[in-house]
């Protein structure tokens, strides 16, 4: 769970997040690259990606990861909640390379 700043910098909200970056770039900086998990799939906006495997991910209801990106200090990461399946993986970076214009083979 990680603090996650309204897009208008109106206020903060604890949230889900998922972790993109790679290993070696959260142990050379000790920062993640994470990105939004929210429970309000009513409100899927473009670029959000539903996760399929919700239960395995550690969410308790069907969510879905945001299109928004933060990078934070690796201590600010409150708890672990588990881990996105494979399958939802490649279909999320598949996703996020389309959003920000970088192939993805």
């Amino acid at each position: 769970m990680v603090n996650f700043i309204f897009s208008d910098e109106s206020g903060v909200k604890k949230r889900p997040g998922l972790v993109i970056s790679s290993n070696q770039f959260n142990n050379k900086r000790d920062e993640l690259i994470i990105v939004a998990i929210t429970g309000q799939i009513e409100k899927l906006r473009f670029g959000d990606y539903l996760v399929n495997d919700y239960k395995e991910a550690g969410l308790l209801r069907p969510s879905a990861v945001t299109g928004v990106i933060r990078t934070i200090k690796s201590s600010m990461v409150d708890r672990l909640l588990g881990k996105c399946s494979s399958l939802d993986m490649k279909a999320f970076y598949r996703n996020i390379s389309n959003n920000l214009n970088i192939p993805f083979d």
